[in-house]
């Protein structure tokens, strides 16, 4: 099969996604050509793409954009984009793929793909989690949408069994599993000697201490306040123990008030926001990561922390679970919303060095098993299989 001009549409780029874009565009089975509908990085508000990095085309459809607020904290955009669907018409693409299946482009691509039959792919990462009452009332229409897909590329396993769940044909879902480069994410180490780590201990105040790192934004979905709540008892336990919060977000302020009533002021550094230069650089001098997240389908700060060696500390909330962090392998996982169980699982990590590096260098291990070139192989094969079934009888399958 010759190379597939695709158009890949999607809210943004986080940084880490570059080099899995460029594995799939040095593999010369698939042209991406990345829509993005917003030039900032995703999910770190003060860095910022270098798109002088991408060996695939980008482009930035015209139109605007509002925020929506979850019940849950979150705040996220929401984008119009009448642009993106003229420049799909003309761009003589070959196939589609949409990322995130209740994003506002998704069903309109849809319709563009049937009307041009060219096949539709949705690229999805969300994993199984309550249901909201609109959902519940939409589900016969979602599930007809679902059939409406030719392929569907999951992150994770978890997350097939939920497309399977909402409607997707069986047979039709890949498992891409989306890394990061983990040598590209530990080069600001090399430059770092021994003179440059004592310095970064001494400007976070790390000398004698044992760091946790939490990186992610600070709302009530990553599990902050529970989080918080934990950690009180970990200090009680172990008053050397340290908690690093990189990242910003609405509750911050209410964190940074709860942690001067529980005189934890010593105990805990709010860092925020850090670029991808930096953040290696203080995981690296961490002791375990912690994400007690209600909700989190595929959190890059796991990928990146596990990268520098370090055991994580996270719930059953978070779509990575079992795959990747494996509970007593490299790292503990804890029932979601359980502040004493993630104190217990907080102290094992910190109290026990052995363990801790034992899971440290699992998760480098684990981490540098999944890579780019796996990841963008089976991306392309979930291409071509929609490309192949779009020319062949609906009703036969792979």
């Amino acid at each position: 099969m010759s190379v597939i001009r695709t158009a890949i549409v999607m809210p943004g780029v986080v940084t880490t996604r570059i080099p899995f874009l460029n594995a799939l565009a040095g593999a010369a089975r698939v042209e991406p050509v990345l829509f993005s509908m917003d030039p900032r990085q995703v999910g770190r508000a003060e860095a910022h793409v270098s798109w002088d990095d991408a060996s695939f085309e980008v482009r930035h459809p015209h139109g605007w954009s509002f925020a929506h607020r979850t019940d849950a904290g979150d705040v996220w955009p929401v984008h119009v984009r009448p642009s993106l669907h003229w420049d799909l018409a003309r761009g003589g693409f070959e196939a589609f793929v949409t990322l995130q299946w209740n994003a506002l482009y998704t069903m309109p691509t849809i319709v563009q793909g049937r009307l041009s039959r060219r096949p539709v792919v949705l690229w999805e990462e969300s994993i199984q989690h309550a249901p909201t009452p609109w959902k519940l009332r939409l589900a016969p229409g979602i599930r007809l949408m679902f059939r409406q897909f030719d392929a569907s590329i999951a992150a994770s396993a978890r997350c097939k069994a939920y497309l399977l769940e909402l409607g997707a044909r069986p047979g039709t879902v890949f498992e891409s599993r989306t890394p990061i480069d983990v040598d590209d994410y530990r080069a600001p180490l090399a430059s770092m000697d021994g003179r440059a780590y004592a310095l970064l201990r001494e400007r976070y105040g790390l000398d004698g201490r044992v760091p946790i790192l939490f990186v992610g934004n600070l709302t009530q979905r990553k599990g902050v306040h529970e989080l918080l709540t934990a950690f009180e008892e970990v200090v009680r336990a172990s008053p050397k123990t340290l908690l690093l919060l990189a990242g910003s977000g609405p509750e911050e302020a209410c964190l940074r008030r709860r942690v001067v009533e529980a005189g934890l002021g010593d105990c805990v550094r709010f860092v925020g926001f850090l670029s991808h230069q930096e953040l290696p650089l203080l995981g690296a001098l961490a002791a375990a990561f912690v994400l007690p997240s209600r909700y989190d389908a595929w959190p890059a700060a796991v990928l990146e922390a596990m990268s520098v060696g370090l055991p994580i500390v996270t719930t059953d909330a978070v779509g990575m679970v079992p795959e990747i962090v494996r509970d007593g392998e490299n790292g503990l996982v804890v029932p979601v919303n359980a502040p004493s169980a993630l104190a217990q699982a907080l102290l094992r990590v910190t109290s026990s060095p052995g363990e801790c590096r034992r899971m440290g260098e699992r998760s480098l291990e684990l981490i540098r098993s999944w890579t780019v070139r796996d990841a963008a192989a089976a991306f392309a094969d979930a291409i071509e299989y929609a490309v192949e079934t779009r020319r062949r009888p609906r009703g036969r399958t792979r």
